[in-house]
């Protein structure tokens, strides 16, 4: 039996092989520290290619003698199958080994860049991301430390597209949905924001930071009433929410009425218990004391917000508004000018250092301004700073 024929197909696919081989070798040697275990790989097949040529040109130069035992048909089909197996079973292995390396690499991205953005390098760690993701561009580690740093860089049109880029690898995946929403909420889309917000609910109905956005985003709608509720079923899903109960008071303290300011005093009560250092809680307490007409009482909340933040403008113009009611004119103008500092210092500090900031938290603090400006006589100043408060929507 002639195996003439069955050599030269051998020998041809061989050569045809290790030419493609050699080809992704060749664009591959440019990029080898990047590319490491796809060159070794290619360069194994390259080698393997070549081999199995040689071998059939010596079987017909040798007339099948050069391996006695592949002169026998039986024995060749089993050595061919064997190779074959053999091969098909080395990549997988090689793949695996790969896919592993390449995990673990991008893995340790995204952790000395989460490092480096604890430490304020947002560049450097931007710049290792970038890079990680050209050689991973799906890896959901890597992509939502894309997302954070375009938060941190006010960058949030830029950040809601890799958010929409992580969601295409990933559609289920919770984290980049409720990032979706809050992202949204950021920009004041808030009918949009509900959407991917009651996607998460409806799959993980214990999430705080959803309930808290989704209300939040009712409220901004002016659905107050449905904000109010949607607090009261988040309330009793994660009844020691610190925040909840404090958002609920912030709601309360809107509806501007005697029965909602104690209700309001109540919520703060209520989240100071589970979280006594929540400055925010402490100046909302104050708030209410404030339209409670509890001034003494509510000078002491504020001083205790003022203990845990002191640079805080709403702190101050609250405190600023107690002393008012109590008649101490001098001091209440102290911390009225302490406020618009503070917030003229937090403004600049922006400009140098773009952050995101929330469009109703810039609305919020327009109405800080315009209460201080209020304090201090200067009303057309104040009005001024109405009207930025009405156009961010408040």
């Amino acid at each position: 039996m002639s195996f003439t024929p069955f050599w030269l197909c051998w020998i041809a696919m061989c050569i045809l092989y290790g030419v493609s081989r050699a080809q992704r070798v060749r664009h591959l040697l440019p990029f080898s520290k990047q590319y490491r275990p796809q060159l070794a790989w290619s360069l194994l097949e390259f080698l393997l290619a070549w081999g199995g040529a040689a071998i059939g040109v010596g079987q017909l130069g040798t007339g099948n003698r050069l391996v006695p035992g592949l002169a026998e048909g039986s024995a060749l089909l089993v050595v061919a199958a064997t190779l074959a197996v053999a091969l098909a079973a080395l990549r997988l292995a090689v793949s695996i080994a790969r896919a592993r390396l390449a995990e673990r690499t991008a893995r340790r991205a995204a952790r000395r860049a989460h490092a480096l953005l604890d430490a304020g390098h947002i560049e450097k760690a931007d710049a290792l991301v970038e890079r990680a993701l050209a050689r991973h561009p799906r890896h959901l580690g890597l992509l939502t430390q894309k997302c954070v740093i375009l938060l941190r860089q006010g960058r949030a049109e830029d950040a809601l597209a890799m958010v929409q880029r992580t969601l295409k690898s990933a559609p289920g995946w919770q984290p980049p949905i409720r990032l979706q929403g809050m992202l949204l909420y950021f920009l004041g889309q808030y009918a949009r924001a509900l959407s991917p917000l009651n996607r998460v609910l409806a799959r993980m109905p214990d999430d705080e930071v959803a309930w808290r956005y989704k209300a939040l985003c009712l409220e901004r709608l002016g659905r107050g009433d449905e904000a109010l509720a949607s607090y009261e079923r988040a309330l009793e899903r994660v009844p020691d929410g610190a925040e909840l109960w404090n958002l609920k008071a912030y709601l309360l303290l809107k509806r501007e009425a005697h029965e909602t300011y104690e209700a309001a005093l109540e919520a703060c009560e209520r989240a100071l218990r589970l979280d006594a250092r929540l400055d925010v809680a402490w100046n909302n307490k104050a708030i209410a004391l404030n339209h409670l007409q509890r001034h003494d009482e509510a000078l002491t909340a504020i001083d205790e917000a003022l203990r845990l933040s002191p640079r805080s403008p709403n702190a101050w113009v609250t405190k600023a508004e107690a002393l008012a009611a109590l008649k101490r004119t001098e001091e209440a103008h102290a911390a009225a000018e302490q406020s618009l500092a503070f917030l003229d210092e937090e403004w600049s500090q922006r400009v140098q250092t773009p952050t995101l900031v929330a469009r109703p938290q810039e609305a919020y603090e327009w109405r800080v301004r315009a209460d201080a400006l209020r304090l201090l006589g200067r009303e057309a100043e104040a009005a001024e700073a109405e009207t930025r408060v009405q156009e961010l929507g408040a």
